[in-house]
């Protein structure tokens, strides 16, 4: 089985050029992005449980890199497959997913404070690592992600 080709997502991105301001639509980023932040800090407690014997600065950039590489990985899935199946269901149901719940999620701030932190600690391979990691790790979730979206919306 083979995957099909990636979709023409440029329809479908956050806060496309059509955008309407509007109550219901803020209230579906409020909603998203703090479903989407609950869910990111719970990843980052985890984490730093789970990987407290190497130390506070890697359990932190773990769960910071997990949830953005699954972030990344979730948001083009939602993309694609609402490409495939004619868009969301409408522009409120796309902003909570994408710009809220996917937004809340990940977190560039979060990763910039982890990469300089490991600079001015003097890990200067530990952040290039982590930034290479999160480079590549975003973009391989994003592209597989756009890939099983569309696969999963095919008819």
């Amino acid at each position: 089985m083979s995957l099909p080709p990636g979709p023409d997502l440029a329809a479908s991105v956050p806060l496309a050029s059509g955008d309407q301001v509007s109550g219901l639509a803020l209230l579906a980023v409020f909603v998203g992005s703090g479903a989407g932040g609950l869910l990111r800090y719970a990843v980052g407690l985890a984490s730093r449980r789970a990987l407290s014997g190497v130390g506070p600065a890697w359990s932190a950039s773990a769960g910071t890199l997990f949830v953005n590489v699954v972030g990344s990985a979730t948001l083009m899935l939602l993309l694609a497959f609402a490409e495939r199946r004619g868009g969301f269901s409408s522009d409120t149901v796309r902003l909570l997913w994408t710009t809220g719940a996917m937004g809340g999620f990940t977190t560039y701030s979060a990763f910039n404070a982890e990469v300089l932190a490991h600079w001015s600690a003097g890990r200067h391979g530990a952040a290039g690592v982590y930034l290479m990691l999160t480079v590549i790790g975003c973009a391989a979730g994003g592209w597989l992600g756009a890939r099983c979206g569309g696969w999963l919306g095919a008819d």
